[in-house]
């Protein structure tokens, strides 16, 4: 009888760790590309604001950045009717989570 035979070997153990740990890397820079941008668009006064700028891992899959120990930080972000927004988490958000397929490529080689 004709055929085919292929042979595999059971690595997907390693595999995923290896993949999960690819996430975890892209998923940190992209964070903190977000932030670094967020810090040259954010309006300073005293700077206060700027500095609170930060991000988190919540876990292998989540991350996190904004400002949120400042109480004016999200009149900046979305405005009142005493002030214009002057938006500086959005549009960095906007501007880098496009990158964090081709940052995840690049990880997984």
């Amino acid at each position: 009888m004709a055929g085919i035979s292929i042979k595999t070997t059971n690595n997907f153990a390693t595999e995923t760790r290896q993949f999960q740990a690819a996430k975890s890397r892209a998923g940190r820079a992209t964070v903190a590309e977000c932030v670094a941008m967020a810090q040259t668009l954010v309006r300073v006064d005293t700077g206060q604001l700027k500095n609170d700028i930060r991000f988190g891992e919540e876990d292998e899959n989540t991350f996190w950045f904004g400002a949120s120990s400042t109480g004016h930080a999200l009149v900046n972000e979305i405005g009142s009717r005493r002030m214009s927004a002057q938006p500086y988490l959005r549009p960095s958000a906007d501007r880098m989570f496009p990158t964090y397929g081709d940052r995840l490529k690049r990880e997984l080689g």
